[in-house]
């Protein structure tokens, strides 16, 4: 490649160079469901307290070694938790797994539950995502949104555990009551620490 070619290519990247992609439906095993119940009597109190920990410091200006990210806005809210030391690959699926659960237990529906991989200057990336959305509603009056559309999504950087992220989308639509607070669906999936 030359010195010109070489500087085209990187003003104007072909968007589609090197990337590959794969699109499927989440299907846990037997096997996994066993070990993840198995988890979820023994481990999950210890990551979901740490995680509840990490939001609540977050929101009170408090640092934690797990960094997280805050999204506020009218439309959308939620958290980033980003991983800073290695997480087994079962280990952040479990996690991710639990959430869709707590999500489930406020009285969502699991929509869809796919994993998409993509591939793309020496990079892969793998996304497996839970999309969680409110109980139908056969009412003609105003339907309960709870806390809007749900989605949770575990991101892996090259087979590594990079950070997982849970988003309230609201619908703005006059047929939907207003949305719940985010916080009471943070209150459901983690316990408010103490010292928060």
């Amino acid at each position: 490649m030359s010195y010109i070619d070489d500087i085209l290519s990187r003003l104007f990247p072909r968007k589609n160079r090197h990337a590959s992609v794969v699109h499927e439906v989440i299907r846990r095993s037997e096997d996994y469901m066993g070990r993840y119940r198995e988890w979820v009597d023994t481990g999950a109190g210890l990551w979901m307290q740490e995680m509840g920990k990490a939001y609540y410091y977050k929101q009170a200006g408090i640092g934690h070694q797990l960094e997280v990210h805050l999204l506020h806005s009218p439309y959308a809210n939620g958290f980033a938790v980003f991983f800073q030391e290695e997480v087994a690959r079962q280990q952040a699926r479990f996690i991710l797994d639990q959430l869709r659960d707590r999500v489930l237990n406020s009285g969502y529906r699991l929509a869809q539950s796919d994993r998409r991989v993509t591939e793309r200057d020496n990079k892969v990336k793998e996304v497996e995502k839970h999309y969680l959305k409110p109980p139908l509603s056969n009412q003609s009056d105003d339907i309960d949104q709870l806390y809007g559309n749900v989605a949770i999504e575990l991101i892996f950087v090259n087979n590594r555990a990079d950070h997982l992220k849970l988003t309230a989308s609201v619908y703005s639509d006059r047929l939907y009551k207003e949305a719940k607070p985010f916080d009471e669906l943070a209150s459901a999936l983690f316990d408010k620490p103490d010292a928060a």
